[in-house]
């Protein structure tokens, strides 16, 4: 028997077109976990930190998916 279950992270296409293509309280969430969790230089993580709220809602699905691909290689 199965115990775990399979969340869905993906996002709905109207939270994408209601958000005008700018950046998701989820993505930046996300986006400042795996910057933390990857990014060891202090003075590099501040960096990428300072860029999220630039950020387009395309640029970030981009930078999570990296941050992700980069755990498996």
């Amino acid at each position: 028997m199965i115990s775990k279950t399979i969340k869905n992270d993906y996002y709905s296409p109207t939270e994408y077109y209601n958000n005008e293509g700018m950046i998701t309280e989820k993505q930046v969430k996300n986006l400042t976990n795996l910057i933390y969790q990857n990014i060891q230089n202090e003075d590099q993580r501040e960096n990428y930190l300072a860029q999220i709220s630039d950020m387009t809602y395309e640029e970030a699905e981009e930078m999570i998916l990296e941050f992700l691909a980069s755990k498996w290689r």
